[in-house]
């Protein structure tokens, strides 16, 4: 009984977690997968003929290039897209056709 009283006190006094409700956790900046998934929303609120250049030196992904997402939202969202590197290297483009 002493020995769990001890754990139960020792663990509370480390743990720091609060609970937080739906609205204060919206409002959190959650860390993760910021380039793509800032990227792939930002592709989701495109409306037809609007586009966006992103930057070789903003696209820090190693294994997937911003036309890898382009094609998952497409076949997810039967959205349509132009996508492609543009032809100095310095990034790609996308454009919503449809």
């Amino acid at each position: 009984m002493i020995l769990q009283n001890f754990f139960n006190n020792s663990v509370e006094k480390h743990l720091k977690m609060e609970k937080i409700d739906k609205m204060t956790f919206d409002r959190l900046q959650l860390a993760g997968k910021r380039n793509a998934n800032s990227f792939f929303a930002k592709l989701l609120e495109l409306k037809p003929d609007e586009g966006l250049i992103i930057r070789r030196a903003e696209w820090n992904n190693k294994r997937n290039t911003p036309n890898t997402l382009v094609r998952r939202i497409e076949k997810r969202y039967s959205m349509k897209f132009k996508s492609g590197l543009m032809a100095d290297g310095s990034g790609w483009a996308v454009l919503r056709v449809g």
